[in-house]
């Protein structure tokens, strides 16, 4: 976390020190919370819509800060305090000039999906490249205007790799954040539907997600995925870019190429045209976690890692929670818990997925946010793609569960093969209901849903009624930590 004095942290903020402050006053972390212990810290007094943390400062001198990082100066409170402009974008400047102290290589992944779990691959991989505490990354998702700056904070003296995770909803978001951390190695995982409601189209999601490359340290280096919508702009902007791709049509010139081999949850990786890892076990099932496997690597070998350390980080990779994780009840039946978040693409390679699994096959499906004027198009297109996979059941959840419906018939689903939701109680009603004739069968349940609609919530009920544990082959649901702030 940053150590810093206070003379130190008025420069970097672009602040001055309040009457009484001493500027020799040794600071050890920041928060931003006085429900949390801010022993030895400096507490952030942020301003938004609905809430003004300035109203806070004695409790934060309550719980232990020893100084504050304000806009408005409160004389009545016995607090040090430095005085800014404006707390947020002063807390960002002040990770910069942590960033540039502390100025370890800097790997920043954006996407529309895949981000959090290429993140934890790669620093999986990373591990082993220097000495023990040497690799970082973001928690969770601390990925916004406030999360990329906090996580830098946090960012331990001895620092040597730090991967960081970019979030967006607006155009702009991706390039000051890009601008902040200033990057050595920068990557979009793929650009796809999430946020369409905030941004209005896929080409603007495109233009937003390739601000990483145009807002890149000059010497950085830039990771493009080929098979992404949106690659043959990336590359216009960037023609020096390293590539990768799961494509045999891409096999000749890509940087790094992929061989999946979809029943056995492997994955070989040429490099530049020549073998450099095989059969790699691919830790989350599905074609999409492969190309989230085959990034990080690309990514990993930009850092230095050999391919030695890659193998072995891998071994160590445990999965964010909620994506992916393939679970066993005690009864045998399967869970697939991709509970975590949802877009368009991901639900597609989820139900592709669980296609592919013998026995039952059931899908629980919440809603999807965030996409606005075409939120109902594209949950009609999921109902049409679900009725294509010959599942035994689907249960549609939440607002836009009648548009799932509605798609699901048209496609030719039948009427006795799917229902409808309000919630994920309602949901795991529904799902009891049906699995309840088919104890000692051999299925399948899918769970993915957006954030809003809580369907980790289906999986913690039948864990309660039948009991789950991880089984071995299976990936265990451990190792992820709960997002803080935006998805």
């Amino acid at each position: 976390m940053i150590r810093a004095t206070l003379e130190q942290i008025a420069s970097w903020s672009g602040g001055r020190l309040a009457a009484g402050a001493d500027p020799a006053t040794p600071v050890a972390g920041v928060g931003t919370d006085t429900r949390t212990d801010l022993s030895g810290r400096l507490f952030v007094a942020l301003k938004g819509l609905n809430f003004d943390a300035h109203a806070f400062l004695a409790q934060a001198a309550d719980q232990g800060a020893v100084a504050a990082l304000v806009a408005d100066e409160r004389a009545d409170v016995d607090l040090p305090q430095v005085v800014v402009d404006d707390s947020r974008a002063a807390l960002g400047r002040l990770a910069r000039g942590w960033r540039d102290a502390v100025d370890p290589t800097v790997i920043a992944i954006t996407g529309s999906s895949g981000k959090t779990t290429v993140k934890e691959l790669v620093a999986a991989m990373l591990g082993n490249l220097g000495p023990a505490g040497s690799t970082t990354a973001t928690r969770g998702n601390l990925n916004n205007e406030i999360g990329v700056p906090l996580t830098i904070l946090d960012w331990p003296t001895q620092t040597r790799f730090a991967v960081v995770e970019l979030g967006a909803n607006h155009v702009g978001e991706i390039a000051s954040l890009t601008d902040l951390v200033a990057p050595d190695i920068v990557a979009v995982t793929m650009a796809g539907r999430a946020h369409v409601g905030e941004f209005g189209s896929v080409q603007r999601i495109i233009e937003a997600k390739g601000e990483i490359y145009r807002h890149r340290p000059d010497s950085a280096r830039a990771l493009i995925n080929l098979d992404s919508a949106g690659a043959d702009q990336w590359l216009a902007s960037v023609p020096q870019a390293d590539t990768f791709s799961l494509s045999p049509r891409h096999r000749g010139w890509a940087t790094w190429t992929g061989d999946y081999d979809a029943p056995a949850h492997r994955l070989s990786v040429g490099e530049r045209g020549r073998p450099l890892l095989d059969d790699l076990d691919v830790p989350l099932p599905g074609e999409h976690n492969a190309m989230n496997l085959l990034a990080a690597v690309g990514l990993a070998r930009l850092a230095g890692a050999s391919a030695e350390m890659i193998r072995a980080g891998l071994a160590a990779f445990r999965p964010p929670s909620g994506r992916m994780a393939v679970l066993r009840l005690d009864n045998g039946w399967r869970v697939i818990d991709d509970s975590y978040n949802a877009n368009p693409e991901s639900m597609r390679a989820a139900l592709a997925y669980l296609a592919e699994q013998p026995g039952g096959r059931y899908a629980v499906l919440g809603s999807m946010g965030e996409l606005g004027a075409e939120a109902d198009p594209l949950h009609r297109q999921l109902g049409e793609f679900a009725a294509g996979k010959e599942l035994d059941a689907v249960i549609a959840v939440g607002p836009w569960a009648a548009a799932i419906v509605a798609g699901y018939r048209a496609g030719g689903g039948s009427a006795d093969s799917i229902e409808t939701a309000e919630d994920s109680a309602g949901a795991t009603e529904a799902l009891r209901a049906r699995l309840s004739a088919h104890v000692g069968v051999l299925l399948t349940v899918l769970l993915k849903g957006s954030r809003f609609m809580h369907i980790e919530r289906v999986r913690e009920a039948l864990q309660r009624e039948y009991g789950m544990a991880p089984h071995p082959g299976d990936n265990a649901n451990g190792g992820g930590r709960d997002a803080a702030l935006a998805d």
